[in-house]
């Protein structure tokens, strides 16, 4: 084959084409960046309300993913600071003897 011949043949796209579009995916990602969605089950439901079709939790992921916003979990307890660890333990400490009717006061 030719080489100029080459380059008139469009490349063809390997893979399954997105099942949301392009403005659909940025706006999401815009949404989630302010806060405004903040659980993958909202955004499903979101983009499902944009009227893109049934997509999963995981493929929203992947396309925050894709666009640079970064989903994690919220941890389950707050951080704590090692003087509020030391003030915790030793309130523990002072209060271990303490009976039911000490702690109704």
């Amino acid at each position: 084959m030719r080489q100029e011949d080459k380059e008139n043949i469009p490349t063809l796209k390997a893979g399954r084409p997105v099942k949301v579009s392009r403005w659909t995916r940025a706006h999401l990602a815009s949404q989630m960046a302010m806060g405004k969605i903040i659980k993958l089950k909202d955004a499903q439901e979101y983009v499902q309300g944009m009227g893109e079709g049934p997509v999963t939790k995981r493929t929203i992921k992947n396309y925050l993913h894709a666009m640079g916003v970064k989903t994690k979990r919220k941890p389950e307890a707050p951080m704590l600071t090692e003087s509020q660890v030391a003030a915790r333990l030793k309130f523990a400490k002072d209060h271990i003897h303490w009976s039911v009717d000490q702690w109704e006061n």
